[in-house]
């Protein structure tokens, strides 16, 4: 969703709504794109700041959208946990920025590194748990696409 520009922020909410406010929700200060949201808005700043080992260069916020998130995702051999961390911390900050919007007893975390740390603890104790009870079983990874139809047009002569 993220890469294909699917997640309904106030930008698409405007598009598709006139009328509506495509203002950050949080700030009010910039149009509530994919990367403010997720990325750029104070708000998920602060979370990012929880959740990023000191290793992690600041460098890959300055990239866009599709590249930051994509790079996230690969495996990267000397911190095999980032990619969980990254979608886990993703995740929140989208939970926590819809909570905030429609949940009016909501408050942003303090320290939001506890939830981050907590669920992938727990997305870990699974993976450790199924790879026990089915080592013969390897990963493996299918791409699954779909093409539309070729358009047929059809002319009627009849009249």
């Amino acid at each position: 969703m993220v890469v294909h520009g699917g997640l309904l922020t106030n930008v698409i909410w405007a598009n598709r709504i006139p009328g509506t406010d495509s203002r950050c929700a949080s700030c009010s200060l910039v149009p509530e794109t994919t990367c403010h949201v997720l990325r750029d808005c104070f708000r998920a700043r602060r979370v990012w700041g929880a959740a990023m080992d000191s290793r992690r260069s600041q460098d890959s916020f300055m990239a866009e959208v599709k590249e930051w998130f994509l790079n996230n995702l690969k495996h990267d051999s000397s911190n095999d946990s980032w990619p969980i961390i990254f979608g886990i911390t993703c995740w929140l900050i989208w939970k926590w920025r819809n909570s905030s919007i429609f949940d009016e007893d909501f408050t942003w975390p303090h320290n939001p590194k506890p939830n981050v740390l907590s669920l992938w603890r727990e997305i870990d104790s699974v993976e450790r748990t199924c790879s026990l009870l089915s080592p013969s079983k390897q990963n493996s990874s299918v791409w699954v696409s779909w093409r539309p139809p070729p358009r047929i047009i059809r002319n009627s002569l009849e009249g």
